[in-house]
């Protein structure tokens, strides 16, 4: 099957200035590009007056926390943003090696509960020989998390590990990446790794530089001790060498002055070295709702946890501990489809209509929604993220995941191809110069393979959009979203890193 893409206005992915130019496509593959009027194809799209990119590349999504790679295969939140191609595994959880040892409250696995008992697989090797009999919407790759791996081999204990299972540990890593993951991960600030000592992973940060792999970490603490935790990322990768990811790093109002200088940290080293971060462009942060927990329960699981709300001296230390919070700027931002009338409400307007304090609102939305609310925060500083933007150590990642509507609601968020278009609009910057952050960028770094560019050759997706709205993606030569509408096709593909 042919397709013509004619008159459009082509960026290729870099920041090369964009030519009026014609694409056609051929199966999976891009295989013309220039004046090709005279071409005949099965397919032909009139781009007249229209933007011409790649496909949109987004190194940090949790899908694959919600299980909603597989309850919602089209990833259509993803698609509807331009997005053909997203990496799970992120901050220290991934779908493999498995182990259900490792639900607890501090982590998201607890979300679609019909899915865990569908699960077949225990290492890598099994999770990819699965993904790829599944057909989803978007390409898939995954990074492999050290949380997961060390839960797997303690049984899910909060403790060293002896030598034997750290030698183990390495062993993991070392067939994960050779089995095609796109690297290793971290989340440190999550209350399953905040306690381990960063050595235990120094020679697993190692082994994933050696293999040309990506190490994305989510460093220990994002406010009073962020520097300090910048700085140990950054003597990570002058003493190992390897390619550091420094995930969601979102600055918040309070610590403006902070991020600024975490920001000249990191460029300075960027400069000779392969450091970026990454953030989402939005002016929300968005946590799970245990993110207001004090510490001593993240590990709980959801039913240990639902004891110690209705234990009063526990109920108290939790309610105290949340208390400590600015709770008047939080909201809902994904609730499951229950609970679906708090989507979008402030924590203000719920306790309200409860008739309770936002502590005790906050603590009974976590009993009635099984841990599974998500929280937005207005906190994010807007003139420190137009100078992430501009930033020559940036990504841009939206650190989110597409749900399926059947089991959850949402706030609808922004197109980040509309907010860069206004934003290089506004401030008179050439779009291709931010572009790459969302294209060629992040494929380049993390060893995406003949994607995040428009060449002869590499896999055709590509977003088309007109008046500076997405009209059509396609994904891998077919049309995943038609004129404005989803289409209910499947031609994404797992991807592994090339050896």
């Amino acid at each position: 099957m042919t397709t013509l893409i004619k008159n459009g206005l082509l960026y290729n992915g870099t920041t090369d200035a964009p030519e009026k130019s014609d694409v056609l496509l051929q199966d999976d593959r891009i295989v013309r590009i220039g004046s090709l009027q005279k071409i005949k194809a099965d397919h032909i799209i009139d781009a007249t007056g229209a933007i011409v990119c790649p496909g949109f590349i987004d190194v940090n999504t949790h899908s694959d926390h919600y299980f909603s790679i597989f309850s919602d295969p089209v990833q259509g939140d993803f698609l509807k943003n331009g997005i053909t191609t997203i990496i799970g595994g992120n901050c220290g959880e991934s779908l493999a090696p498995f182990s259900f040892s490792r639900k607890s409250v501090s982590t998201d696995w607890g979300h679609s509960e019909m899915s865990l008992g569908n699960i077949h697989w225990h290492d890598t090797k099994e999770l990819f020989r699965v993904l790829q009999n599944k057909k989803f919407g978007v390409n898939f790759g995954t990074l492999v998390g050290y949380t997961t791996i060390r839960n797997f081999v303690t049984g899910g204990a909060m403790r060293d590990l002896t030598d034997s299972e750290l030698e183990l540990t390495k062993d993991i890593l070392r067939d994960a990446l050779k089995d095609g993951v796109f690297g290793l991960s971290t989340g440190f600030e999550h209350a399953h790794e905040e306690h381990i000592p960063q050595k235990e992973v120094f020679d697993l940060i190692r082994i994933t530089g050696e293999r040309g792999a990506v190490y994305a970490t989510h460093i220990k603490n994002f406010e009073k001790q962020l520097i300090p935790s910048i700085q140990e990322v950054l003597r990570i990768a002058e003493k190992t060498g390897t390619k550091i990811e420094i995930s969601h790093l979102i600055p918040a109002k309070s610590y403006k002055e902070e991020y600024q200088e975490v920001q000249k940290l990191v460029e300075k080293e960027t400069a000779v070295a392969h450091v970026h971060f990454d953030f989402p462009l939005f002016l929300e942060r968005i946590v799970p709702i245990h993110y207001f927990l004090p510490k001593w329960v993240h590990d709980e699981t959801v039913e240990k946890l639902s004891v110690h709300i209705v234990t009063p001296h526990l109920k108290k230390r939790i309610i105290n501990h949340i208390s400590e919070f600015n709770l008047k700027n939080v909201r809902i931002a994904v609730a499951p489809r229950y609970l679906s009338s708090l989507t979008g409400k402030s924590l203000r307007e719920i306790a309200k209509n409860f008739g309770m304090s936002l502590g005790n609102t906050l603590l009974y939305l976590m009993q009635i929604s099984n841990m599974t609310i998500s929280c937005a925060i207005e906190d994010v500083h807007k003139d420190a993220i137009v100078d992430f933007i501009n930033s020559p150590a940036s990504i841009i990642a939206s650190a989110g995941a597409s749900f399926s509507l059947d089991e959850f609601s949402s706030i609808p968020r922004e197109n980040p191809f509309v907010l860069l278009s206004a934003f290089t609009k506004k401030q008179n910057i050439p779009f291709e110069r931010i572009l790459p952050k969302l294209t060629s960028l992040p494929a380049k770094k993390y060893g995406i393979e003949r994607r995040g560019y428009i060449g002869e050759g590499y896999y055709a997706d590509i977003v088309v959009a007109r008046d500076g709205v997405i009209s059509d993606v396609f994904v891998n030569g077919v049309r995943g979203m038609n004129e404005g509408k989803l289409e209910n096709v499947f031609r994404g593909r797992t991807l592994r890193k090339v050896k």
